[in-house]
């Protein structure tokens, strides 16, 4: 959705307490309140990215850093589906190791570009076979 703009208004600190029995500790927890313009809810998603992990036993993870915009980072172990903010991501898959062997992924790092829905395909091939 073009158009969508997000704006952060402010930093708050909502005491644990207040969320109940998903509380884990008493200590605040700092929250940004953002309010989308032109967009469609709020929390400002736009878009799709699917994320597509192949190659590896089932008994091991991936292990995949997605990074975009407004400092979106997370860390990936199998394949799934995110909403995201359109805008530009750098998914970069790591080689894993475990006691099926040392996979590598064929392509390190790929940047994809979101608006609406995208894919990323991270394949793993067994270290020193090449692919």
């Amino acid at each position: 959705m073009s158009g969508t703009t997000r704006r952060t208004l402010g930093r708050f600190a909502l005491s644990a307490a207040l969320l109940g029995a998903l509380a884990c500790s008493t200590d605040p927890i700092a929250l940004d309140l953002v309010v989308c313009e032109s967009g469609t809810g709020p929390e400002c998603v736009d878009g799709t990215l699917n994320l597509m992990v192949s190659g590896l036993p089932e008994s091991m993870n991936a292990s995949v850093i997605i990074s975009g915009p407004d400092g979106f980072s997370l860390t990936v172990t199998s394949s799934q589906t995110f909403q995201v903010l359109s805008g530009d991501y750098t998914v970069e898959a790591l080689p894993v190791e475990g006691i099926a062997g040392s996979y590598d992924p064929e392509t390190a790092v790929q940047t994809v570009s979101v608006s609406g829905n995208a894919e990323v395909e991270i394949n793993y091939v067994q270290a020193g076979t090449g692919g």
